[in-house]
């Protein structure tokens, strides 16, 4: 089978550069014995990211049907399967997801030999795999609730080295979205972020306990008493012993 771009009646994947997929772009594929089918992936696309598994399923058995009727070729099917794949890819990349996510835990198979054995297990495996898709951007839930997540994870790691990769990790996004992201709903990077939590929860403790500033800084994960002091005044402005006197004299 062939893919031809021709007008915009439907559509395949296509546009990866650097191994990513960057758009949808109309296609017809033909398919043995000389019929031409069509397949409006974008309009799939679309179905599968709204969380539609009902119409996708729909669409995705009104094109099996008409293909069961053919001499239908491997290589055909192959090139089916890889259409679905790439599109699949797509509607993650939008959602800022990584595609491994798709086989981590699943039970989905990373190859094509089992999707391409027969019209009937291509399209059993495409409904498992939409399903997955669905369960994963459910699972997403929203910029709210990634926000809260990562507050959330934050506020219990802050004695520990946070990265934007294990940040990320946590919320099965890529780091160059979830900061995008991050920085949208808050107005904050995530490092200032996680610096202004860190000296909230210090400035706490020079108020209501009587540690010593080097406990506190430990505590936080700062072992350089003269580094976590900087990184106090950059956020309050006064260096960490003074803010503990001018506080206690208010009180």
């Amino acid at each position: 089978m062939r893919v031809l771009i021709v007008d915009d009646d439907s559509c395949a994947v296509e546009g990866l550069l650097a191994g990513q997929i960057t758009r949808l772009e109309p296609v017809h594929f033909s398919a043995p014995p000389g019929a031409v089918h069509s397949i409006s992936l974008i309009e799939w696309s679309d179905y599968m990211e709204q969380g539609d598994t009902e119409t996708l399923s729909f669409c995705l058995s009104g094109l099996l049907q008409e293909l069961g009727g053919k001499s239908m070729t491997a290589e055909t099917l192959a090139s089916l399967y890889h259409a679905f794949l790439q599109m699949v890819y797509y509607v993650l990349q939008r959602r800022g997801l990584s595609a491994p996510l798709l086989y981590a835990g699943t039970g989905l198979p990373a190859d094509s030999a089992a999707a391409t054995q027969s019209i009937p297990a291509f399209g059993a495996w495409a409904m498992e795999m939409a399903v997955v898709v669905k369960r994963l951007l459910a699972a997403q839930s929203g910029p709210a609730s990634v926000v809260g997540k990562i507050k959330h994870y934050i506020a219990e790691k802050l004695h520990e080295e946070l990265t934007r990769e294990q940040l990320a990790a946590h919320v099965y996004l890529n780091p160059a979205y979830l900061s995008r992201l991050f920085r949208k709903e808050t107005g904050m990077a995530l490092t200032d972020y996680i610096l202004q939590e860190r000296m909230r929860k210090a400035a706490d403790q020079l108020i209501t306990t009587d540690k010593s500033i080097s406990e506190i800084a430990g505590g936080l994960g700062y072992g350089n008493f003269s580094y976590f002091a900087r990184q106090f005044r950059k956020v309050y402005a006064v260096p960490p012993q003074d803010y503990r006197r001018h506080a206690r004299r208010r009180s």
